[in-house]
């Protein structure tokens, strides 16, 4: 689900392109979706958490007119590839890339009112030998737990929300960290790839305000998921 097997140098959308040469992950299945998924009504900045080639931010930049998003990554090749992507879009004015380590962010950027991340994934899986990929796919840089730890102190504002997408199987792990932090999980979507399989992803919005979960489900290639891709998708 996670990249492009053809690893398109560009990825024509509707309303922008995405350059995604230097990354080392391309455009895949999952940040499409978070892209297409996360809820930014009413938010008026963002944080995009490992930006890549900053196809989330501009994903929410196009569905939100008055939202601005800044996007970071740990690469500079990452970070030069979202910069010219942002440059080249319709919203270039409400949109940046920096290269900054996520747990070092400090506290000029002030709060945010949305934190998204498609982080990465196969942390007990073998190692790429290509350090870009290797840092985009493992857990060496960044974990789940870091992220809502962070969110749940003084980077995300009090109405704000954490939204990404993880592996079915860190589920309990990340309801663990969401509890132990004083936070909540606000909206859940699994994922599926095929009718009668396990879940492959879970979609998670998580804030510190209690409230009803909503838990739904959304399967790849039905008439929901093109109804959620299709503002986006030629």
């Amino acid at each position: 689900m996670g990249t492009n097997s053809n690893r398109e140098p560009v990825f024509r959308f509707r309303e922008f392109s995405v350059v995604n040469n230097m990354v080392g992950m391309k455009v895949g299945t999952d940040g499409v979706l978070l892209g297409a998924w996360a809820d930014g009504d009413g938010c008026a900045n963002a944080l995009d958490v490992g930006t890549g080639c900053g196809l989330i931010a501009l994903m929410l930049a196009q569905r939100y007119k008055a939202l601005n998003v800044l996007g970071i990554d740990i690469m500079d090749n990452a970070v030069c590839e979202a910069a010219e992507n942002f440059k080249s879009s319709p919203w270039n004015d409400r949109l940046s890339a920096r290269c900054i380590d996520f747990n070092s962010l400090d506290y000029s950027f002030g709060k945010f009112d949305m934190v998204v991340s498609n982080p990465p994934f196969f942390t007990t899986a073998l190692h790429s030998p290509d350090s870009a990929r290797k840092a985009a796919r493992h857990g060496v840089n960044l974990a789940f737990s870091d992220i809502i730890r962070r969110c749940a102190g003084t980077l995300l504002a009090e109405d704000g929300r954490l939204c990404m997408i993880s592996p079915s199987d860190a589920g309990g792990d990340i309801e663990f960290n969401v509890a132990l932090n004083g936070m909540y999980v606000q909206r859940r979507t699994d994922v599926f790839t095929r009718q009668g399989a396990p879940a492959r992803r879970i979609m998670w919005q998580i804030g510190k305000k209690a409230c009803a979960m909503k838990h739904d489900s959304l399967l790849i290639g039905s008439d929901e998921y093109k109804l959620l891709t299709s503002p986006f998708y030629l």
